[in-house]
């Protein structure tokens, strides 16, 4: 290796280490000094390495430990903006009172029991603002430097950006020993009141009313709505008091509260047009009035205008946040519920009513029995209805609407008119007449025992404007043979419901029944179509194909409507009908052997026992 020289034009380095590498470099051998002097270097070196990789990883670590800090603040600071509660703060109390128990925490404390009572009473479903005392220490490990807890500074961003109230007040002890109470939201005073110290606990639970009606006025409505019975004109007043509100929301609200007044008292048409100003002023702030409203308009007959009102609930629902995050998905279940029975889909409304019943409590019974009753009737289990219905404690108007639908789908005319009679004589002893139903089941009840004059006199005091007041005008007509008159009204009906698929699908069955299968054919295919899950129609379709001789086509039908419709004995009739025609006798048999042990009408069943003696 050629030896190291210095550069042209300079001097030889006087510097040690240089001298101890060129010596190195050239072979010379490099005396101790030098080489103690190189091992050092190394050293240093080594040493100058590790510390920088050091204060590398100390960089990281102060960077991580701010990042780690930073996303901490930045929790606290998105936790605060979501405080939406309402802190109790300790009342101011005379020491006299304080030395016997009677202390400001006290108070607070059983404010804060009656606002949480009050509550479970209304059993509300707005979202429920947390209520909390105002003497909490909280977290206090302070931050390095700074002075401040952490529970400080939790308070303060909660100040700065939640939505927090603070409710404070006072107990004073006034002339003659009378104790004045009084509390205020921030700088708003709520309520002052005075009494003798014996009514001190009175005096507590309406200071919690007044704090509730002040926080949150839709549960303060609900929890009055729960006595109406003494507490009716503070219901009405305090639904006045909202909708005098120069706030949009607030109106809304009022207009609702004043809705559901009117509904519980009778008035359903001024309960209609509450609602409907509710959903006018601010549908986001009253959701509940889209689906009031609906339940309304479908007890007065109208279905398209309920399946729209309904639909839009739907919506309103996944867009707001008006309701908690489970009260809105019990709403979900329940006005789905409501669009799947119109659209005709009752497995999943009955699907979905499951899932329904799962979720709510207990005091639900009666509601959940109603309901179970008129899915099973929608499904054709007339047993399964009856015995749910048998289990209905109030003979109510649900009661009763539920005894004549059932008794309609077994075709047990003498049964239906008894229930429609009942069912009249229970709607005279309400406030507001409401429901056509008892009208309509009743003429129709009076027209299949041959009592005619009177069926038509009992049609005639419904409404032109109730699809199925029109729709049994149309079977009034059929049945004294007026062909014209009776497609006229059904035509109506159809009108009345673009929609939703009944109007079509009991068309299609007068039109069987006069021996026009080609026009039962088209109204069976049209109403499918608004209600592909529903399995009615696709029985009438394949009765239509039966009629003109077309078995394969009709047993097609019927095999895809017992997937939806599987109790249902007339299904299983004409199916084993149409086996037979095919001439496949043991098929035929089968299906006649599941009829037999399913629900069928009295005609049903003499020609299910007729085609068995024949046999296939």
């Amino acid at each position: 290796m050629a030896a190291r020289k210095p550069k042209t034009g300079t001097a030889a380095s006087t510097n040690a280490v240089d001298i101890a590498m060129d010596a190195a470099a050239s072979g010379t051998a490099v005396d101790q000094t030098a080489r103690s002097l190189l091992i050092q270097q190394e050293r240093l070196i080594r040493w100058q390495t590790a510390s920088e990789k050091a204060g590398f990883t100390l960089r990281l670590l102060t960077g991580a430990a701010g990042l780690a800090a930073a996303l901490a603040l930045g929790w606290m600071v998105w936790s605060a903006s979501q405080a939406n509660g309402v802190i109790v703060e300790s009342f101011s109390v005379p020491p006299a009172l304080a030395q016997r128990g009677v202390t400001g925490e006290v108070l607070a404390a059983k404010v804060m029991d009656h606002l949480s009572r009050m509550r479970r009473v209304a059993q509300s479903s707005e979202p429920e603002r947390r209520v909390g005392s105002g003497w909490d220490t909280g977290i206090s490990v302070e931050i390095p430097t700074t002075g401040i807890s952490i529970g400080q500074l939790d308070q303060w961003l909660r100040d700065k950006f939640g939505h927090e109230t603070r409710v404070a007040g006072e107990l004073i002890i006034g002339p003659a020993g009378r104790l004045a109470l009084s509390a205020r939201s921030g700088a708003v005073g709520l309520l002052a009141i005075s009494g003798a110290e014996a009514e001190l606990p009175v005096m507590i639970e309406r200071t919690a009313e007044a704090i509730l009606k002040s926080e949150q006025p839709f549960v303060y409505a609900l929890y009055l709505s729960r006595d109406r019975a003494t507490r009716l004109d503070d219901s009405l007043a305090f639904a006045r008091e909202l909708i005098a509100s120069p706030d949009r929301a607030t109106r809304a609200l009022g207009y609702h509260s004043l809705g559901s007044i009117m509904r519980d008292t009778g008035s359903s048409a001024e309960a209609r047009a509450a609602f409907r100003r509710a959903i006018e002023t601010d549908e986001y702030s009253a959701p509940g009035a889209l689906n009031n409203l609906a339940i309304l308009e479908l007890v007065q007959g109208h279905p398209e205008q309920s399946y729209h009102l309904a639909s839009r609930y739907l919506r309103i629902l996944e867009k707001g946040d008006y309701y908690s995050p489970e009260a809105k998905h019990q709403r979900r279940l329940t006005g789905g519920r409501s669009v799947a029975t119109l659209e005709g889909d009752h497995n999943l409304a009955n699907a979905l009513y499951d899932e329904f019943r799962a979720l709510t409590p207990l005091g639900y019974t009666d509601i959940r029995v109603s309901a179970d009753a008129a899915l099973r009737t929608a499904l054709h289990d007339l047993k399964g209805a009856k015995a749910r219905l048998s289990q209905y404690a109030p003979k109510d108007g649900q009661y009763h609407n539920r005894a004549m639908a059932l008794a309609d789908a077994a075709e047990d005319w003498p049964g239906l008119l008894a229930a429609a009679e009942e069912a009249s004589v229970f709607q005279a002893t309400q406030p507001d007449a409401g429901s056509p139903q008892p009208h309509v089941f009743r003429a129709l009840a009076l027209a299949k025992v041959g009592r005619h004059e009177e069926a038509q006199a009992a049609i005639d005091q419904t409404g032109l404007d109730c699809q199925p007041c029109v729709i049994v005008r149309g079977k009034l007509a059929e049945t004294a043979g007026k062909h014209r008159l009776a497609d006229h009204w059904l035509g109506q009906a159809v009108k009345m419901a673009p929609s939703l698929p009944v109007a079509n699908y009991e068309w299609g069955r007068v039109l069987l029944t006069r021996g026009d299968a080609e026009g039962a054919l088209a109204k069976a295919k049209a109403a499918n179509a608004l209600g592909p899950k529903w399995g009615d129609p696709l029985v009438l379709w394949g009765e239509a194909l039966l009629a003109q001789g077309d078995e394969r086509g009709a047993v097609a039908k019927f095999r895809a409507a017992d997937k939806l419709a599987t109790l249902w004995g007339r299904l299983h009739l004409v199916w084993g009908e149409a086996l037979a025609k095919q001439g496949k006798a043991k098929s035929a048999t089968e299906q006649w052997q599941i009829a037999k042990g399913l629900d069928l009408t009295a005609a049903e069943r003499a020609r299910l026992t007729t085609n068995l003696a024949k046999g296939a």
